[in-house]
């Protein structure tokens, strides 16, 4: 294998994961950490947990604004899903 086909191997490689986190982040509505017990929401809005714990830990299943299932966004390519959707 060349060098040009590793390349491409690898940038279809990267569009798929980027897709696939697309894909994730329309499946519910993406909370992401922006500091211990505050999150910035798929939908938009801000969540502050007073314990300081995760979504998870606080029992949050569905949004609180949009009624979307909670989906923590924790990977690179979540994170870039996360900023194309806002």
């Amino acid at each position: 294998m060349g060098h040009y086909d590793e390349q491409r191997e690898r940038a279809d490689d990267e569009a798929l994961a980027r897709r696939q986190a697309v894909e994730a982040a329309n499946q519910g509505c993406g909370w992401r950490a922006l500091s211990l017990g505050e999150y910035s929401t798929g939908c938009g809005k801000t969540w502050h947990c007073e314990t300081g714990s995760t979504p998870d830990e606080a029992g949050n299943i569905y949004c609180f604004h949009c009624g979307k299932p909670v989906r923590d966004i924790t990977t690179p390519e979540e994170y870039e899903a996360f900023e194309v959707a806002q």
